[in-house]
């Protein structure tokens, strides 16, 4: 019954809207994204990570501002478009340490359609636009995958 409860919860905090984070990446990781952009009809990234992300641009673009950039990084702004449900998704603000930082979880596995890549000269940053790419997996899949993608290297 405890477990029924808990994933009850979580079906109750699944998001959709528009989530943001900021990050330093290395130009290498920056040339993924890129390279899936220039092939989009194929390419769909995976976070290999529990990634946290905010409702909050200013929050996410203080993350990625506050680290000055070594030679080969780059500042990026990510922008997350979720535009369906998700069993991979959820919105955390109100049981988060970190309560003000507005935050939505992406577990592991999560995947991802690059659509669009702009470099910001004024800021500095590169924005990149992920779109969420539903697919439909059982509950106990996506558990066995989220493991799994732990024990990989992260992009």
């Amino acid at each position: 019954m405890e477990f029924y409860l808990k994933r009850k919860e979580l079906k109750q905090r699944a998001f959709t809207g528009t989530i943001y984070r900021g990050a330093t990446l290395s130009v290498d990781d920056v040339a993924v994204y890129e390279s899936a952009l220039k092939n989009d009809s194929t390419a769909v990234l995976g976070l290999k990570a529990f990634t946290s992300t905010s409702i909050d641009p200013l929050i996410a673009l203080s993350f990625s501002m506050k680290t000055p950039i070594s030679e080969g990084q780059k500042h990026v702004f990510f922008v997350f478009e979720i535009n369906q449900v998700s069993s991979t998704i959820f919105a955390i603000e109100d049981i988060s340490i970190y309560g003000q930082e507005r935050e939505v979880l992406i577990l592991p596995g999560t995947l991802f359609v690059v659509t669009d890549i702009q470099e910001n000269t004024e800021l500095q940053i590169t924005q990149t636009v992920l779109r969420h790419w539903k697919v439909s997996f059982s509950f106990m899949t996506k558990l066995k995958q989220t493991f799994r993608s732990g024990k990989k290297s992260v992009i």
